[in-house]
């Protein structure tokens, strides 16, 4: 396996042409990861965000011991539903929720980021993996979406979030 300089990190999945091809047909709604974790890492959460209300809510997530998340996790979600795979050389596991009452469709502007290149996972802090919010002001501050996606003032959102933890999960 290939050694990085990043410790703990994600970055987003590698693929053969021909995969890429089939991907880009849903290259909106379904978004690659690759992690590594060390043994430090005791357990984690994947958690999904939604804009409303005024406010962001968390509205589903998946947890575990760090040995559950995989080395890969793809997350797919469209208007209304969201899955979050977890991927390893055995097979892989999902949860669906049709939790999502999201209306871009009735904003002017949408915005989307991604974790686009490997970085870094500090242990008991909360990674954005991905965003897109929807808005009908004619101004919007970008910049604080990758580091702070709840500071965004828009009219509709959605925002996937990693933690590694190093302590075990309890119920």
């Amino acid at each position: 396996m290939e050694q990085n300089q990043l410790g703990m990190n994600i970055k987003p999945s590698t693929f053969s042409e021909e995969t890429l091809e089939v991907l880009k047909l849903f290259e909106d709604e379904i978004h690659f990861f690759d992690i590594k974790l060390d043994d430090t890492a005791k357990s984690f959460a994947i958690s999904i965000w939604q804009y409303q209300d005024d406010q962001w809510n968390e509205i589903g997530s998946s947890s575990g011991q760090s040995e559950f998340l995989g080395n890969r996790i793809a997350i797919r979600f469209d208007e209304t539903a969201y899955e979050i795979y977890h991927m390893d050389e055995n097979g892989h596991s999902s949860i669906k929720s049709p939790a999502l009452d999201l209306k871009f469709e009735d904003t002017i502007a949408k915005i989307s980021w991604r974790v686009d290149q490997e970085e870094i996972l500090e242990m008991n802090k909360e990674k954005a993996l991905f965003v897109k919010v929807g808005t009908n002001k004619s101004e919007v501050s970008t910049s604080i979406i990758s580091t702070d996606f709840r500071e965004v003032k828009c009219d509709t959102g959605i925002a996937i979030t990693l933690t590694i933890f190093d302590k075990e999960l309890t119920d």
